[in-house]
């Protein structure tokens, strides 16, 4: 049984468990048919197509999560999964956006995130069925995986099968379409001859009934011509003479009832029938005009109409029958449905991925009040996005989302203080940001308080209190180091 399988792990929070896991599963499968470690690409090589190729050749993604993997942070203190061009992240969104199974392997007695710590295009991820796999029951829980992973390849063999018999079927359908077309052509075209010939054949016949079924012509006043002489003129004693009309051979007589002297006036212009359809084409027409009158209006569904059928489709991940319904919806100048749009395009879900509208749209719902939006065009300042990367303009957006109390937007704020990007460095005021975001809720800013009192930045140094805020922050979802 073929089945590619793609291992995804990040090296500093679960190598070993990674590495265990491939021996146990290249024991079953082909190793040919399992990849990992895609991040050793040559010089000048496109990263982001080379993982989406990678990737898009596997059936099943494996994203192997450990106690760190949450929480990982770069040189500067930075979440690595906040950052758009992290491997770990743009081998699962790759995956989640082609719909490829994605199966979450929990190590080290990690749980799932939620799906408020994770960055919109791996949000997805927390509705997969999560498989555990721990040292003591290695051997029992990595074989439930390979149950699992047999599963998915026999419905995936079955599936390509079906497809393909459909393709052939069609094809063979659309080559014998065009053989009968081929066969049949020249007896369509004297079907077409003979049917003319009929249609003329038919329409003289009835010219023909309509001359016989005509009535005679009306005696008619002669004329004098200017050269006929005064005596040849007939008197008004001379009597008209009349001659019969004979009936034409072949044709039966008809009766004809004489019309009575009211059914026609003298000088009347037009026949009876007419004037009846007439009439009913005027009653149907001031019908027609008084149902479009009188008629309710159409009803225009509700911003919370569309804007509720657009959370079902999101859910339901048709994000293509999502967009629709936002853009009406963001018609009514609705900041949240505006930021929501630009999440959209910077995401790539149901639309070409476009950081230019994702920021077009961020902006209106910025300059409508929205705070995520601000912060969201924080981030494409301070990540280059569709702009040139301006850690000031990213201060800017950061610092007026945080004043809206965005919770969200005080904690990168902090970071940019505390890394001296945009800003003169200040651990004391990445702090006091740190702190508010804390006191809002946000768990990464009660980690990041951890690592400040860990490592005396901003504050006198002090383990008791680094531990009391990584329990924080792992009480909030956000697991400490």
């Amino acid at each position: 049984m073929n089945g590619k399988i793609f291992i995804n792990y990040r090296r500093d929070d679960s190598s070993a468990s990674a590495g265990r896991l491939y021996d146990r599963l290249s024991a079953h499968f082909p190793k040919d048919q399992i990849f990992i470690d895609v991040d050793n690409l040559d010089p000048g090589v496109d990263f982001v197509e080379a993982i989406e190729q990678s990737v898009a050749s596997c059936d099943v993604l494996i994203a192997v999560i450990g106690t760190h993997w949450l929480i990982s942070a770069d040189e500067k203190l930075r979440r690595r999964l906040d950052n758009p061009e992290d491997f770990v992240r743009l081998e699962i969104a790759s995956a989640l956006k082609r719909d490829i199974r994605v199966i979450p392997v929990l190590v080290d007695g990690a749980s799932m995130p939620r799906p408020s710590e994770l960055p919109d295009d791996l949000k997805a991820l927390v509705r997969r069925n999560a498989v555990e796999v721990s040292h003591t029951r290695f051997s029992t829980d990595s074989e439930r995986l390979i149950a699992a992973l047999e599963r998915i390849f026999e419905k995936t063999a079955a599936e390509q099968h079906e497809r393909e018999e459909k393709e052939r079927l069609e094809r063979q359908g659309r080559e014998h379409t065009q053989k009968e077309q081929v066969e049949t052509e020249p007896l369509a075209a004297k079907d077409r001859e003979r049917l003319q010939a009929e249609r003329a054949q038919k329409e003289e016949r009835e010219r023909l009934e309509l001359e016989a079924d005509s009535p005679p012509p009306g005696p008619v006043a002669p004329t004098l011509s200017p050269e006929e002489p005064e005596a040849s003129k007939p008197s008004s004693q001379t009597p008209k003479p009349i001659h019969p009309v004979q009936p034409k051979p072949g044709k039966p007589e008809h009766k004809k009832l004489a019309p009575s002297s009211s059914a026609r006036t003298e000088g009347e212009s037009l026949p009876r029938r007419p004037v009846t359809f007439l009439a009913i084409v005027a009653v149907l027409l001031v019908g027609a005009l008084v149902y479009f009158v009188t008629k309710p209006p159409i009803p225009t569904p509700s911003v919370a109409e569309l804007l509720s059928k657009a959370k079902r489709s999101l859910d339901e991940k048709d994000f293509a029958k999502a967009l629709p319904l936002l853009q009406k919806a963001a018609d009514a100048r609705n900041p949240f449905v505006m930021n929501n749009l630009g999440v959209l395009y910077q995401s790539g879900e149901g639309v070409v991925q476009d950081y230019g509208k994702a920021a077009e749209w961020y902006l209106k719902a910025a300059d409508a009040g929205n705070s995520d939006a601000m912060a969201n065009l924080g981030c494409l300042y301070r990540d280059g996005k569709s702009v040139a990367q301006d850690y000031g303009k990213a201060r800017e957006w950061f610092q007026k989302a945080a004043d809206a109390g965005n919770p969200v937007a005080m904690n990168s704020l902090a970071v940019l203080y505390l890394n001296g990007d945009g800003v003169a460095q200040d651990y004391g005021e990445a702090r006091e940001w740190f702190q508010r975001a804390a006191d809002a809720g946000n768990s990464f800013a009660m980690n990041n308080l951890g690592i400040l009192y860990q490592s005396g930045k901003g504050v006198a140094q002090d383990y008791g209190k680094a531990g009391e805020w990584y329990l924080k922050a792992a009480d909030a979802g956000n697991p400490a180091p």
